[in-house]
């Protein structure tokens, strides 16, 4: 459907948007009742636990209009939700989308911005069931309430992380937090950090792999960088971490950025997140699988580190570079001594 309108939005043109683009009462697989009732309703599949997450992004913080097409913004919305579902090897059902619009602001605008939610849902095989609209004196806000499945048993929790387990990321990691860095200086280039900015993927099929491979033992995205999900992750498990800076698989743009700008450069790749790579831990009788999955092109993923032993006090070792302060606050500068890395307590 191609909206045209370039007036002002209202609530009861958006709501007949919504209902035009996603289908108004639909059914389906897993599906009982869609849009145009009081609430939507699922069956969940035999055997499953559901999944429930929700993120919201906010004009000016989390994105800016300047920067972004709406329909990339719609994207990035459906991303951001739907890779939590990918960290506990999970499979994407359904989306709720809330929007609070500023007065004013135009139909053709908001139009766009729901094509690109209905764009990335469906490559994400995911259907919108539902949400809510409202206009306000503030900034655009966007709300997306994702709901998934996982088989009893193979849910994979940042929690499982166990000494002797490796530590890998998946894909090349610091690439959206340059390509923000770069666009807060001005700069468009080099295109692919600036463009896995703006359209970064889940990793749904390979976090389902992983799940139901029961590869990984724990396992988190990467929305806010490298250094503080994986000392979520080593927190949540009560462990201690150690990660090699020079085995992080910086893609060859992002080398040649670091290379060229210094230490801002790679304290922003290892600080700067929206990536939603995935970090997990793998258990030594699960290493030869995985690698097998790496060499047949299935998962892209590259070993970094190793849990070490458990601690009362949580520590996380990137190499000889300090990215967090004791507080868990950025640090502002990446540091050569080789003791106190990153500690919390």
């Amino acid at each position: 459907m191609k909206i045209r309108h370039t007036l002002p939005a209202d609530e009861p043109w958006l709501i007949a948007s919504v209902e035009r683009l996603f289908g108004l009462r639909a059914r389906g697989a897993g599906l009982a009742l869609g849009i145009g009732d009081d609430c939507a309703a699922i069956v969940p599949s035999r055997g499953t636990e559901l999944l429930i997450s929700t993120d919201t992004l906010v004009e000016n913080i989390h994105f800016r209009r300047a920067w972004a097409a709406p329909k990339l913004i719609g994207a990035k919305a459906v991303t951001v939700t739907v890779s939590d579902i990918a960290a506990m090897g999970g499979t994407a059902r359904f989306l709720l989308v809330s929007l609070v619009f500023p007065h004013g602001e135009t139909s053709q605008w908001l139009g766009a911005l729901l094509r690109g939610i209905q764009g990335a849902a469906r490559r994400h095989g995911v259907r919108v069931i539902g949400g809510n609209v409202a206009a306000s004196d503030g900034p655009l806000s966007i709300t997306l309430t994702a709901t998934g499945e996982i088989r009893k048993g193979a849910r994979i929790d940042r929690s499982g992380a166990r000494p002797g387990d490796a530590i890998y990321l998946t894909g090349t990691p610091g690439d959206a937090g340059l390509g923000l860095w770069l666009l807060e200086q001005g700069q468009r280039e080099p295109r692919g950090l600036v463009r896995r900015h703006h359209s970064p993927e889940p990793r749904l099929a390979w976090g389902a792999l992983l799940a139901y491979r029961h590869i990984a033992s724990a396992m988190i995205d990467l929305s806010d960088g490298v250094a503080l999900d994986l000392l979520r992750m080593m927190k949540a498990s009560g462990v201690r971490g150690r990660v090699e800076l020079a085995r992080i698989p910086f893609s060859r743009a992002a080398r040649a950025v670091i290379n060229h700008h210094g230490q801002p450069a790679m304290t922003r790749a290892l600080t700067g997140g929206e990536d939603y790579e995935l970090a997990f831990t793998v258990p030594p009788g699960k290493r030869a699988e995985l690698t097998r999955l790496i060499a047949s092109g299935k998962i892209k993923a590259s070993r970094v580190g190793a849990v070490i032993y458990p601690l009362q006090t949580l520590c996380l070792m990137i190499g000889l570079a300090q990215v967090f302060g004791e507080a868990g606050a950025p640090a502002g500068g990446v540091s050569t001594r080789r003791s106190n890395v990153l500690q919390k307590s």
